[in-house]
């Protein structure tokens, strides 16, 4: 979609489709809603919120990265993640008995 709109192939009324192998996760953090009401009562609850997604978020976003997720979209406690099809063995670090990891 990105690449469409800046080479300037996007056109308005115009649906951009992408087709490939692999895997669409949808995630959502259990508790969420529980939490932001117990933190809307506090002063400082907006800044606790905050840091709670943070410190939730960040490692989450760094191990899909690792296993060459794309995070499509947020949406407040929830993700929508994609995997693609990744053949590992025709990696050079493939070492003949264990693919790196990514080959799911």
């Amino acid at each position: 979609l990105q690449e469409a709109y800046y080479s300037g192939h996007l056109h308005e009324n115009e649906i951009v489709i992408h087709r490939g192998s692999g895997g669409v996760v949808f995630s959502d953090a259990s508790g969420f809603t529980a939490l932001t009401e117990k933190l809307a009562k506090k002063s400082n609850g907006a800044e606790l919120l905050s840091q709670c997604l943070t410190a939730f978020f960040t490692p989450l976003i760094d191990l899909i990265n690792a296993y060459r997720g794309d995070t499509i979209k947020f949406s407040g406690d929830a993700l929508t993640i994609y995997f693609p099809s990744i053949d590992d063995t025709k990696c050079p670090a493939y070492n003949g008995i264990l693919p790196p990891h990514g080959s799911y």
